[in-house]
């Protein structure tokens, strides 16, 4: 059955039960998530006569996530449940192969609606940080721009040192 072809009632019925799931996940919060686990079986048999998506697996990955987020704080999860919310379904997913890091691509069939040449649009991993490399590319950027005051940052008290600024 196609999510055209399903009668209003089953429909109606199928959005009360995904508001009550919601009010279940506002009322338990990120900690007792698994309190509405109940929902999940009769929330995806409502996905497959409707032929859309309530999130529950992009949800319930982020809860967990944020309640112990990895150093990416959730990058990934906040990512997938903000593409699944798209009304007309995810734009970015998540890709990854054995020979590959995870990246982020296009799907194919909304590339025009982007201005971009590839569909690949970069790795989801971060790079490594450190302060060395911040200030490498700050150095860069300040000769680049040429900004000579750029290491100069003005606070109130500024103004009570003998030479501001330097």
């Amino acid at each position: 059955m196609s999510g055209d072809s399903v009668a209003p009632h089953q429909r109606a019925a199928c959005e009360q039960l995904h508001s009550e799931y919601k009010q279940c996940l506002a009322k338990n919060g990120r900690t007792r998530f698994s309190a509405c686990t109940d929902f999940h079986s009769k929330l995806r048999a409502c996905e497959n006569m409707l032929g859309t998506s309530y999130c529950i697996d992009e949800g319930i990955n982020l809860m967990k996530c944020t309640k112990n987020p990895d150093p990416s704080f959730c990058a990934k999860e906040f990512v997938a449940m903000r593409e699944c919310n798209r009304p007309q379904g995810p734009h970015l997913v998540l890709s990854s192969s054995p020979s590959s890091p995870p990246h982020y691509e296009l799907r194919p069939e909304v590339k025009h609606l982007y201005n971009v040449d590839s569909t690949d649009l970069g790795s989801a991993v971060a790079p490594v940080r450190s302060k060395e490399q911040l200030d490498r590319v700050a150095d860069s950027l300040k000769a680049d721009l040429n900004l000579p005051g750029y290491g100069h940052i003005p606070y109130k008290w500024e103004s009570l040192r003998p030479n501001p600024g330097a």
